[in-house]
């Protein structure tokens, strides 16, 4: 465990010289460990080098001080990941949202943000790297590519004491500040997806900018250039519609705005450009997918297909879906999962039966797995709850569940995406992973 605290001598010298300047300079903002600077826009924060060794496991680039993950992290940061966020707001950055799976929010979102880590070599003269650069990715042999680090901030939770809500890296660890992976709870992630189980084999500390361990070292950390100055987050609507016949292409526009400016129409190839167009001048896009309330279930899982294959493009990023909609990955599940004995468990299941009025009516089915009494082989048992509206669906599901929190869907392929949506949309609030297939 590495040094954590300065001399006191030097911190009240240091804090005493910070508040003379903040007094001075009111584009200056000084909290303890760090200086922001709103007229050069830049955050310097004093930290220390953990020591850890090359080629070790790295997880964080940056934690704070009462994180225990020195042992997979750059360095540790002496000031509190608030007062970082705090500082970064001060120098007109403003944060975006973190990844929050359960809310199906995949992505990191936020303004960029260059990190270098500078030091005093033994030699004499200071070495200052980027970030990226004090992490290798074992698969390439090169340092992480020098995108920037996303100011998400971090998520804030309820107070252990019950009064109010605290910041997330304050107190829950692991305390990140800046994390080589995906975490809803950093000031600081990666600018695309990598779950923390994903990256764990991959990413390790570059032995080139090694430093020993309790090194002084300064962080400093300043907005992405951007010439045109906008925002790097751009926000499209994707629609799509299909008709019933199979053979046709599903309809795709791509639109901006309040209200709606439409960029690009027809298929998926005629869209393409403008996505590339858009990423070529340095913007995330931030896609919501909304499905056309007549399109037939039997074409969702082409467009599903379709929309993975826009998904798969290095700067789209598919947000959570809108009320009414689901998750493009919900018309393409696993087809063995079609099979109960083929899942590793028993979610809700729902199916649609067409009335004598020619109406629609839901039939949710609770399934069990059993054994036959006479033969001992594994049985299922089900339960099945009709509802003729949205609203007895609801309360079958709140009086027999919650169970898992996932729901399978079975539709004819005849019936509109409307109408499915009108019985399934107030269930997804309690489950909102779904799977829909073509009964």
């Amino acid at each position: 465990m590495i040094q954590r605290t300065s001399s006191l001598v030097r911190a009240i010298a240091a804090l005493a010289s910070m508040r003379v300047l903040a007094e001075t300079e009111p584009t200056q903002l000084v909290l303890p460990h760090l200086v922001a600077d709103r007229a050069a826009k830049e955050v310097r924060i004093e930290a220390r080098a953990t020591g850890v060794q090359g080629h070790t496991q790295t997880e964080f680039f940056l934690i704070a001080t009462n994180s225990g993950h020195d042992y997979e992290a750059i360095a540790v940061c002496m000031a509190r990941p608030s007062d970082v966020h705090r500082a970064l707001e001060f120098i007109g950055l403003q944060p975006g949202r973190p990844v929050d799976p359960e809310a199906i929010r995949l992505w990191p979102r936020g303004p960029r943000v260059w990190c270098e880590i500078e030091w005093k070599l033994p030699t004499g003269g200071v070495r200052r790297v980027r970030i990226e650069e004090t992490v290798l990715d074992t698969r390439t042999g090169q340092p992480l590519p020098k995108t920037g680090l996303v100011f998400v901030g971090s998520k804030w939770i309820p107070a252990p004491d019950g009064t109010g809500k605290v910041y997330a890296a304050d107190v829950e660890e692991p305390n990140s500040i800046a994390s080589a992976f995906n975490l809803s709870t950093t000031v600081l992630d990666i600018p695309r997806r990598g779950a923390q189980g994903a990256l764990y084999d991959y990413q390790v500390a570059n032995p080139a900018t090694v430093m020993p361990e309790g090194t002084p070292v300064t962080v400093v950390m300043r907005p992405e250039p951007r010439p045109d100055g906008t925002p790097r987050a751009r926000d499209l609507d994707l629609h799509v519609s299909a008709g019933p016949q199979p053979d046709a292409h599903p309809e795709f526009r791509l639109c901006e705005g309040v209200p709606l400016r439409e960029l690009a129409k027809g298929k998926l190839t005629d869209i393409v450009p403008s996505i590339q167009t858009l990423a070529e001048r340095g913007h995330d896009l931030h896609l919501t997918v909304r499905v056309a309330p007549d399109t037939p279930v039997a074409r969702l899982r082409a467009i599903g297909a379709l929309v993975g294959v826009l998904a798969e493009h290095p700067d789209v990023r598919i947000e959570p879906p809108p009320p009414g909609q689901l998750f493009y990955r919900a018309f393409t599940p696993d087809p063995d999962f079609r099979d109960r004995a083929q899942r590793p468990s028993q979610p809700w299941e729902l199916r649609f039966q067409r009335t004598s009025e020619g109406q629609w009516r839901a039939i949710l089915t609770q399934v069990e797995l059993g054994r036959d009494i006479l033969t001992d082989q594994p049985r299922f048992y089900t339960t099945d709850y009709p509802a003729d509206t949205p609203e007895e669906l609801r309360r079958h599901l709140d009086a027999h569940g919650p169970g898992l929190r996932v729901i399978v869907v079975f539709a004819p392929g005849p019936m509109k995406f409307g109408d499915m949506m009108r019985f399934l949309a107030p269930l997804t609030a309690t489950h909102p992973v779904v799977h829909v297939y073509e009964e």
